[in-house]
């Protein structure tokens, strides 16, 4: 048994202390991504060519506002996640069939690193209220290490207690590198409120790609490294508020995400995630089985968000 559970104690020295080179590897994460809100919102304020090429009328005169002209908004942003709680089923044919119950999720969003998305809008214009949108938002989801679940099931042929906490079972639990989700939109402005405040909806699908990070106490394997775990979708409502070379927007997201990720054991402290993602990628065309199994759930996260965007408008009778 206590192989299985180990001590309160160890297990939260566990969750909480952190190595050297992942603590550098946290702030790293978060200069970059706030480097990359800066630097994605504001290459295309400071762009000294201003609205109009040489020699091409713009949609508009300089210095004036048309959300209905064509542009595109390259922006970045910050949030606050809520995940509900979701079972986890870990699964490994032969050894593992385990559930865990209503494991509850919090995000640190202030917290290295940081809560933050990047993302680029081609609205059409023309009199057309329908646009385009790749959206990259990084959260996270790590599961609270003191709450008490319920076990149903074996691992490893074996029966855990029914209930016990998080971080007398688990050394690690969490897609706290994040939970990464990349999707494509259509989104569609419910008509200006006024010359420069408009809402907007969208809905978008895409991939969950999330940095897994699990390992049982008394397990020398620990699963570390970014993976494709399976689709994702999202649903949004926002409001812009559009300047002459700016744009500024808040907006709730719901999402909705699949995870079937492969416990592989495999601990990539050194990659930032590409290998990672080709390594998966040659094991599932090889055919081959994580070592460990998998583990499955669905996260579904309510997003308050708010930003800021670099807003390139477009000569008239341009294409999208």
């Amino acid at each position: 048994m206590s192989a299985w559970i180990g001590t309160a104690g160890t297990a939260r020295r566990g969750m909480v202390a952190r190595p050297a080179p992942r603590r550098v590897l946290d702030w790293i994460s978060a200069l970059l991504g706030v480097a990359s809100i800066l630097w994605w919102s504001s290459v295309v304020m400071l762009d000294p060519r201003g609205d109009e090429k040489a020699g091409e009328p713009s949609a508009h005169a300089p210095g004036t506002v048309d959300l209905g002209a064509p542009a595109t908004v390259f922006g970045g942003y910050v949030g606050y996640p809520y995940t509900h709680p979701s079972n986890l089923h870990f699964v490994q044919p032969g050894a593992t069939d385990l559930t865990v119950h209503d494991v509850a999720w919090e995000g640190r969003p202030f917290k290295s690193p940081i809560y933050y998305g990047l993302r680029a809008t081609r609205w059409t214009g023309g009199g057309s209220p329908f646009g385009r949108m790749i959206d990259f938002t990084h959260s996270k989801a790590i599961a609270i290490p003191q709450q008490s679940v319920r076990f149903t099931g074996t691992r490893d042929g074996r029966t855990l207690p029914e209930t016990a906490r998080i971080n007398e079972t688990f050394k690690h639990l969490e897609f706290s590198h994040g939970h990464n989700m990349l999707t494509a939109n259509g989104v569609m402005r419910l008509g200006p409120v006024s010359r420069q405040l408009s809402p907007y909806v969208g809905l978008g699908f895409g991939a969950n790609l999330p940095h897994t990070e699990i390992q049982f106490i008394g397990d020398a394997a620990r699963t570390y490294e970014y993976q494709y775990t399976g689709p994702t979708g999202q649903a949004l409502l926002g409001l812009e508020i559009r300047l002459a070379r700016a744009s500024l927007f808040v907006e709730y997201k719901l999402t909705i995400s699949h995870y079937d990720a492969p416990l592989s054991g495999r601990d990539n402290k050194a990659s930032f995630g590409y290998s990672d993602f080709l390594v998966q990628l040659v094991a599932w065309w090889r055919g081959e089985k994580p070592r460990y199994g998998s583990v499955r759930t669905w996260l579904v996260s309510h997003q308050v968000i708010g930003g800021v965007g670099g807003v390139r408008s477009h000569p008239v009778g341009a294409q999208p």
